[in-house]
């Protein structure tokens, strides 16, 4: 079936830090033109993982350096990825934020300690599934009862992490099961779940601009 309401696509564009012994500049300049695009909101998904290190520390905060750079010549904001590696991306992203970078520390499953100095430096949180996951979650479920309602942000991380709470899933994820890490995140801080919902929906129209597009949370 066929309608006529218009399909609005927007993206990030960035280097995995899985991909960065690859970092050259001719990627630098493909990333610097797939920014100058309106809808394409945000430098990432970048940053840092020692968890798997399927390329070398040094390579990974080299391109990670540049990236950081990227955002502060186009202005954008930085779609983030930190696992295992909390003292090298802080020092980074300390001092981008001092020099002007906003950024969402996406997929974050970290420690209280860790959201809390997130927050400190005025960086957005996404929250995904994980939540959801009593096994494995505890740490993430204790965090996200301090995160300010105004740094939080829903994530899928589709097609992985699915939330458990879910009565009805499908074998992989999707933007659908967002009620479900709302759900799970109203419970913890004992709130509506609606305003969880309102209040991550205005994060990421504010961190992603989306007003400039002509959305609308």
């Amino acid at each position: 079936m066929r309608t006529n309401i218009p399909v609005t696509c927007i993206s990030t564009a960035g280097v995995h830090p899985h991909s960065a012994d690859g970092w050259n500049e001719a990627m630098r300049e493909v990333l610097h033109t797939f920014l100058a695009d309106a809808a394409c909101v945000a430098v990432g998904e970048t940053g840092l993982d020692y968890n798997r290190n399927f390329s070398t520390p040094a390579n990974q905060r080299r391109a990670f350096a540049a990236q950081l750079e990227l955002a502060a010549e186009t202005g954008k904001p930085l779609f983030l990825h930190c696992r295992d590696a909390f003292d090298d991306f802080y020092m980074m992203m300390r001092d981008a934020v001092a020099a002007g970078a906003q950024g969402v520390v996406h997929c974050f499953t970290g420690s209280q300690d860790e959201a809390e100095a997130f927050a400190g430096l005025r960086l957005d949180i996404g929250v995904t599934g994980w939540v959801t996951d009593l096994a494995r979650g505890q740490a993430l479920r204790e965090a996200v009862k301090t995160i300010p309602l105004n740094r939080l942000h829903l994530e899928t991380d589709a097609p992985y992490l699915s939330p458990k709470n879910a009565k009805k899933r499908r074998p992989y994820n999707e933007p659908a099961n967002l009620v479900w890490v709302a759900r799970a995140i109203a419970e913890l801080r004992g709130v509506d779940e609606t305003s969880v919902a309102q209040a991550c929906t205005n994060n990421s129209s504010r961190l992603f601009r989306l007003a400039n597009l002509g959305l609308h949370p």
